[in-house]
């Protein structure tokens, strides 16, 4: 499978008031959204362009490779899982993801990359909040090895 960006693409990103992004349901379950947050406490926060895997509510819990949210398979299409092990999918703070699972508390999210082996994503940093969320990813303007663009819509 195909990661969703490559680093020459761009995205369109949909950037409303925060008061419209946050009251209004429009950071859903599979967005691609891009959002301001810093690896390691006390660090520069940096740009992350991830996947909503679980909002607000739900639990998210990794089995064998599987995400489940709320005990439910993902189909988890958009994932890749490439040869190269960097680290397990399953990781995370005192194992929480793979027993009972990690619920999401009020107003935060827990994204993933697509890249499921190499990302820097959740299982690094935890949550975040949906106050940090700039915006929506609404279209990829892609480029190929020989150079010419195609458009895509990310829904």
């Amino acid at each position: 499978m195909e990661p969703t960006l490559h680093p020459a693409d761009y995205i369109l990103v949909f950037r409303p008031p925060k008061k419209i992004l946050l009251g209004r349901g429009l950071i859903r379950r599979e967005a691609i959204i891009v959002f301001a947050a810093s690896i390691h406490s006390g660090e520069t926060k940096q740009l992350f362009v991830k996947r909503v895997a679980a909002r607000e509510g739900d639990t998210i819990r990794i089995e064998s490779g599987r995400v489940l949210i709320n005990n439910v398979a993902q189909g988890d299409v958009s994932a890749i899982y490439p040869n190269v092990g960097a680290r397990r999918l399953d990781s995370w703070p005192s194992g929480r993801l793979t027993s009972g699972g990690v619920h999401i508390g009020p107003g935060n999210l827990f994204v993933l990359g697509d890249n499921r082996l190499s990302s820097t994503d959740s299982r690094s940093f935890g949550t975040i909040t949906a106050t940090q969320v700039e915006g929506i990813a609404v279209l990829c303007f892609h480029r190929d090895r020989a150079f010419s663009p195609s458009l895509s819509r990310l829904d």
